[in-house]
This record gives structure tokens, C-alpha cells and sequence, in this order.
């Protein structure tokens, strides 16, 4: 694996964007999306000495970390905690510009959050890009409430074929009982070969958008 960055050889994996980063271009996040998101420590109750104490606690000459050492490592690195589903809102809004069609499956629901699930479809593959039908898309959300209010979100997994994708993401915080509605928007899609692809060399194409949702809460 190497460095999205510069490909020196990679020491970890960003928690946002889920790409690999170097000792000079990471630390749990890596420097990109640092830069894109300048206020993820502030939001996050992240601090570099902390980051820095999380990983120091299971390095590699020290015994596994304890349930509540795990705990304060999540909380320092703004893993959002998932208590009670609340409820489930069906969605089910699709959206298709160009080759790629993306639908917003459904939103569940907790105290602290919201997980949104996702489907990307990529239309005509064979006549799509090397990079599309053997890559990754990495989509940069942007979740407003009808109030203005801003969400930040997070990559929670995700996987799929060279033709269709599964990918759900955490949006924090949870939605409070004055909100009726929800926008979604990606505004553009940046496809990355993978690492172990070497035929096709490191290589991105950005696909424009914008792909949008509304989505009713009530």
C-alpha cells in the first residue's frame, strides 16, 4: 500500500476518506482531509496530543488496550456512539447524471446521529473509464437541515462490483424534533484506482455533479 500523497509506503489509514497515508501525511486522518475540513478537530473534540495518546495505547510492545481504553480512544478520534434506533426513514430518491446513477436507500435514525445508505450505480461499464470500472469513488457529501444547520459526515463502509456500489455513511449530530427537512448533495465524484492495480498506474478522474436529495424527517 503506499501514500495517496506522495506513494511512499503507508502507515495507516484515514478514517475519513478510508485512503492510505505515510508517517509525513497522516496521523488516524490524513493531511488532505484535514485541509478540506479544517474544523474536524473542533467538531470532533480531536486534539493532536490526544490522537497522538490514542495510538500510543496500542502500540505495538503494549498489551491490547482495555474495553475502557477503547472507549476514550473513540471518543478522541470522534467515532460517533450508536445507542437505540429510533426509527427508519424510508428514501428511496434516485438521481442519475450522465453514467452514474445514485440513490439514497434510507436513513437510520439514533439519538447522537444518523446513518444514510447509499447505492451507485455506474451505467453502459463497458464503455466507462478504466479508472471507473476499476477504481474507487470517493463522494464528498454536503447535509444541510432546512434551518441552515451543517451535519459532518463520515465513511461507515461500504464495497461493491465494477458496476455497483453499497456505501453508508454517519452524519452527526442527530436531528432534533424542530427539523423537517433534510438536503443532501454531492457535487462531484473522485474515482482513485486502487493501489494494487499497477497496470493502471495512480490515477483519479472527477466526475462533476451535483447529485441532490430531499429528504422529509416528519
Amino acid at each position: 500500500m503506499i501514500c495517496h500523497v506522495c506513494e511512499s509506503p503507508a502507515v495507516g489509514q484515514c478514517q475519513v476518506c478510508w485512503r492510505f497515508y505515510c508517517r509525513e501525511h497522516g496521523e488516524i486522518i490524513c493531511e488532505t482531509c484535514k485541509e478540506k475540513s479544517p474544523d474536524w478537530q473542533t467538531s470532533h473534540g480531536q486534539s493532536d496530543v490526544a490522537l497522538s495518546q490514542a495510538v500510543s495505547v496500542a502500540g505495538p510492545d503494549q498489551p491490547p488496550p482495555t474495553p475502557e481504553q477503547l472507549e476514550e480512544m473513540m471518543r478522541q478520534m470522534g467515532v460517533v456512539r450508536k445507542t437505540i434506533l429510533k426509527r427508519v426513514i424510508p428514501v428511496a430518491q434516485t438521481q442519475t447524471i450522465g453514467d452514474t446513477q445514485i440513490t439514497l436507500v434510507s436513513l437510520d435514525l439514533y439519538d447522537e446521529c444518523f446513518d444514510a445508505h447509499i447505492r451507485l450505480r455506474t451505467l453502459g461499464i463497458g464503455q466507462a473509464d478504466p479508472v471507473q470500472r476499476h477504481g474507487m469513488p470517493n463522494m464528498e457529501w454536503e447535509v444541510t437541515d432546512d434551518a441552515g444547520r451543517q451535519y459532518a459526515t463520515s465513511f461507515n463502509g461500504g464495497g461493491g462490483s465494477s458496476d455497483e456500489y453499497r456505501y453508508d455513511m454517519t452524519v452527526a449530530p442527530g436531528i432534533t424534533d424542530d427539523v423537517q427537512r433534510l438536503d443532501f448533495v454531492i457535487n462531484q465524484i473522485e474515482w482513485s484506482t486502487f493501489p494494487f492495480l499497477p497496470n493502471f498506474g495512480r490515477r483519479t478522474i472527477t466526475e462533476p455533479g451535483p447529485w441532490r436529495f430531499e429528504v422529509s424527517v416528519n
